[in-house]
């Protein structure tokens, strides 16, 4: 999860009786702003380029159902499309929700709320679009290829966003924290 606390916690500099001086505690509650805005912006800039994929694959999937050479689709081609959908529908409502709690909260002081709520979200919208990019391979696949080749490479699909996004980045992270530690 985020650790915002630590360095607002160091600024936060003590006087000679063990209480934190009026300047030092507002410099922590500045700094801790200051580090919230940042991480709430960075969140920001990531969703705006996920929202260009699920934006792209949301509206080739909604032209693929109404062309004519779709209308001779499988039925499990037609599940495969659905299932493709509603995942990518997900993603966007997901990756979408940021900028909705960011109007709706605007003003408010709930920054730290917000970007709790907006790592979830942005978490969520990845898990999504994994698995609507996956599953609109396994269609297209199936229709070029067979089922076989689909099943097995939308597989390897997900698997290679699980290693990319999850694993590697929890690897990484394991690393620093035993180096920190």
């Amino acid at each position: 999860m985020l650790d915002l606390t630590a360095a607002a916690a160091a600024a936060a500099v003590p006087d000679r009786d063990g209480h934190e001086s009026g300047d030092a505690a507002r410099a922590g509650a500045e700094l801790r702003q200051a580090q919230l805005d940042r991480a709430y912006s960075e969140i920001l800039q990531e969703v705006r380029i996920a929202q260009c994929g699920i934006q792209f694959l949301f509206a080739s999937l909604l032209a693929l159902g109404v062309t004519p050479a779709f209308s001779g689709s499988t039925g499990l081609q037609r599940i495969v499309y659905c299932l493709a959908l509603a995942f990518a529908v997900g993603a966007a409502g997901t990756l979408l929700a940021p900028a909705a709690a960011h109007r709706l909260m605007a003003g408010r002081p709930v920054r730290e709320q917000l970007v709790r709520a907006a790592h979830r979200y942005l978490v969520a919208g990845l898990v999504f679009l994994a698995l609507a990019i996956s599953s609109a391979l396994v269609l297209i696949l199936d229709i070029a290829l067979g089922a076989t080749t689909a099943l097995t490479g939308g597989g390897v699909a997900l698997a290679w966003f699980a290693l990319l996004w999850l694993l590697g980045p929890l690897r990484v992270r394991s690393r620093t924290r035993s180096c920190a530690g």
